[in-house]
């Protein structure tokens, strides 16, 4: 159970983080709080080095060309069929899963 906030700090956002120790490891919730938020600020840094390190300078001047406008209009209903989809299979697993505690699986 301690395993778990810790784990989760590369995978989620910082809130997450804290949520998770507080049900699992409440002893680790400072430690793990200040962990996450670091992270989190630390990635602008770091990531345009390793992002250098990895790619060809030939790469990174490659510049992606729009196929077709998209507008407004189509851009909002795609994220909002997008948000639906992911509603839809959220609910159907919460009533798959209602008597299950999740707490006891981790």
């Amino acid at each position: 159970k301690e395993a778990a906030p810790i784990a989760i700090i590369g995978g989620a956002d910082g809130p997450t983080t804290i949520y998770l120790a507080a049900k699992l490891a409440p002893h680790l919730l400072g430690a793990t709080a200040v962990a996450a938020y670091s992270y989190m600020s630390l990635v602008p840094i770091i990531q345009p080095p390793v992002i250098r390190l990895l790619t060809t300078k030939q790469d990174r001047k490659i510049r992606m060309e729009q196929l077709r406008p998209v507008s407004k209009k189509g851009t909002n209903i795609i994220s909002h069929r997008l948000y639906d989809c992911g509603r839809i299979d959220l609910a159907r697993l919460r009533s798959s899963y209602r008597d299950v505690n999740v707490w006891q699986l981790a």
